[in-house]
């Protein structure tokens, strides 16, 4: 078989989109007919790449570039491969290689420009997005991300150029108008993204994809009964789309309404059962609503979840699922972040009483900032406390600390313990008659501002008068530049035994959704919390005040996602009465 009847077959694959069944059928190729191996392997690596089969055209390039290839797809495909395993400069070098090639490489470019503005070089990602974008004009990818470099470099007019001649250029297709929604999209341009869905479904009125989209984009806007419309329309056209499912029931969970949105993520389960996304997504409605058992059952797909923030241990010991173990020594292991090791750390005393008798030495791992306040609490039947950054000693089992209450079978919420589940020895600090109100307005996080507050949205407490205001964010966490400070309540927060020694001495905790708020809760001190409209699943929904994992909190929801005001004002009324300057 000459190479010309190879690629009239391979054309023929590719026009099916069978890119494992073409590499497959390659391999018999090279079998049965003696084909030279170096062109084999150069289709190899286009048609990996073309089904975006990243580990097949890695190995088929660097079989060719070992066998003195220097193809730039081959560096192309080893680009890729970094670049799924978090190898950023491998990625990025394999990339300048493959520019060394002769010949025009606009796939390369994109993808090195794309790299780097995701590591935020947006000069040279700029550079790069515009090398590809005169090679490909027509490429949405390529301006979406040249858009977005520029932007970044504070050239919003050229942003919006661009912007404007990808709406202009795209054709009057449905394809065409679908990809322009998802760049206009990833541009955060939400009524244009919309636009290009409405029209993509007016070329092509059957299809779901558009409108799954748009229902995405309406509740993004806040329009979420027309997104319930939207998604209503994708199911009716195919009733089997999984995303059309989840989508929905991740805005009816937003809505409150937790029992449809659990029918509907069953729905998407019963379609992809294997998707570990909306096995959380499902795992922490079920929570939110109080169904404990069923949640925690759930809660443990976390691990198959790609975008869960604790990868999977890579224990060589077995994890314990709860059977008698006597005599060995049982690892308790961190996970997530502080917050939701502070909320588990109360069931830590109760799984050492259910081991008691069996002579099981229990090794308790947590945050290195949490070390010195869990070891201070001397938990009788614990062994050991560890820092996450301290090596391991031997150990026979394991277990999340995330997944006690599954094994010690907390089922209902009236289970948890109602004691305060963390002491700290700190007396209470005379103070000058004013009440006492440690702050903490961020979320603790960069990578989520939803459930944070700037500091000019929570200036109006500080107006109050008879409170002296007590600052318990993290250092470098304070005031911005230019606004009066305020006092902080400790002399500088190393760990959290230090700001729960602070909070020892204040009559109450103001504080956003964080773990400054789990510490405060688990210490029974009393705090009020900042919750955003769709709060996570900690604060249980239909508890719209108070906490059954806390009861010394107090909640203030948002009424309407994304605005503090209200929620604000209602507590710095009832922050006056507290301090006795309204009537009750």
């Amino acid at each position: 078989m000459t190479l010309l009847a190879v690629d009239r077959r391979l054309a023929q694959w590719l026009g099916r989109r069978e890119f494992a069944q073409a590499l497959a059928w390659l391999d018999t190729v090279g079998a049965a007919h003696a084909q030279p191996a170096l062109p084999l392997e150069l289709r190899r690596v286009r048609v990996a790449l073309a089904g975006r089969l990243v580990e097949p055209a890695a190995a088929a390039a660097r079989r060719a570039l070992a066998a003195g290839a220097g193809e730039a797809l081959h560096h192309l495909a080893l680009a890729l491969l970094a670049r799924r395993e978090q190898r950023w400069d491998d990625a990025l070098a394999a990339l300048a290689q493959g520019l060394q090639q002769p010949g025009t490489h606009p796939d390369l470019y994109l993808e090195q420009g794309e790299l780097l503005l995701q590591r935020g070089r947006h000069a040279a990602a700029a550079q790069a997005l515009e090398a590809a974008l005169n090679l490909l004009p027509d490429s949405l990818r390529a301006a979406s991300g040249l858009a977005s470099a520029v932007a970044a470099l504070g050239d919003g007019a050229r942003a919006a150029l661009i912007v404007q001649q990808m709406v202009a250029r795209a054709p009057a297709t449905a394809d065409a108008q679908f990809a322009l929604g998802n760049a206009l999209r990833g541009l955060q341009q939400l009524p244009l993204a919309l636009s290009a869905f409405e029209r993509a479904s007016t070329h092509d009125p059957a299809r779901p994809g558009p409108w799954v989209n748009r229902g995405a984009l309406l509740r993004r806007l806040g329009r979420s009964e027309e997104a319930l419309q939207a998604y209503a329309q994708a199911i009716a056209l195919d009733p089997a789309s999984a995303i059309a499912y989840a989508n929905r029931a991740n805005l009816l969970r937003a809505m409150e309404r937790l029992e449809e949105a659990v029918q509907d993520y069953d729905r998407a389960l019963a379609i992809a059962p294997q998707d570990a996304q909306v096995h959380w997504n499902k795992a922490t409605t079920l929570l939110a609503a109080g169904h404990l058992a069923e949640g925690f059952a759930e809660y443990e797909w976390r691990w198959q979840w790609s975008g869960f923030p604790t990868r999977r241990p890579g224990f060589a010991q077995p994890a314990w699922q709860g059977e008698p173990i006597p005599g060995k020594t049982l690892l308790v292991h961190t996970e997530q972040g502080a917050g939701e090791v502070i909320q588990f750390l109360r069931f830590v005393p109760a799984l050492a009483a259910s081991l008691q008798g069996q002579g099981v030495r229990l090794l308790l791992q947590v945050p290195a900032p949490l070390q010195a306040l869990v070891a201070a609490q001397a938990w009788p039947g614990l062994a050991a406390v560890l820092g996450a950054d301290a090596p391991l000693p031997p150990f026979d089992r394991h277990v999340a600390i995330g997944s006690l209450p599954l094994r010690l079978g907390i089922t209902t919420l009236e289970m948890l313990p109602a004691q305060p589940s963390l002491r700290t020895a700190t007396p209470q600090q005379p103070g000058d008659g004013r009440l006492r109100v440690g702050l903490a307005w961020d979320s603790g996080t960069a990578r989520d501002p939803v459930h944070g507050l700037r500091w000019d949205q929570v200036q109006p407490l500080l107006d109050l008068p008879g409170i002296a205001w007590f600052s318990l964010q993290p250092p470098g966490h304070g005031a911005p530049p230019g606004m009066p400070p305020i006092e902080p309540a400790g002399s500088g927060f190393t760990d959290w035994n230090a700001v729960a020694q602070a909070m020892a001495g204040l009559d109450l905790v103001v504080t956003a959704c964080s773990a400054t708020a789990h510490l405060a809760g688990a210490l029974g001190k009393p705090v009020w919390v900042l919750l955003a409209h769709e709060a996570r699943w900690h604060w249980v929904a239909h508890q719209r005040e108070g906490n059954p994992w806390y009861p010394s909190a107090r909640l203030f929801r948002q009424e309407r996602a994304g605005e503090w005001g209200d929620a604000v004002a209602r507590l710095c009324e009832a922050l006056a009465r507290q301090a006795g300057q309204a009537p009750a």
